[in-house]
């Protein structure tokens, strides 16, 4: 599952029981333009409010989105330049929202 983000008024942050490390560790490692990056995980997509969360999330913010600004390579540090954008990725994108919506699920 892909989404672009750039056609969607919301996002949402998750917190995720430690247990969920190494899938949370593939998903914020690779990108989704190359592998469905979800697939590779255990983590079940729902939609929450308008937008995606995971069902074994345990509070998802549903945010809709403010302001959004991609960096700019020559401005980050070249250290963490080099580290993050070695494989000729384009620059991060850094979103400001407004939580209009905390969701807590209960656990099993």
């Amino acid at each position: 599952m892909t989404i672009t983000w750039r056609k969607y008024n919301l996002f949402t942050v998750s917190f995720f029981p430690e247990e969920f490390r190494p899938d949370l560790s593939i998903l914020g490692s690779r990108s989704g333009r190359d592998a469905d990056k979800v697939a590779l995980t255990g983590l079940t997509p729902v939609e929450t409010n308008g937008s995606v969360s995971f069902a074994q999330a345990e509070l998802t913010f549903v945010c809709r989105k403010l302001y959004s600004h991609q960096f700019e390579k020559e401005k980050v540090p070249k250290d963490a330049a080099n580290w993050i954008y070695s494989k000729g990725l384009p620059p991060h994108t850094m979103f400001i929202g407004e939580v209009i919506e905390a969701v807590e699920r209960s656990r099993p």
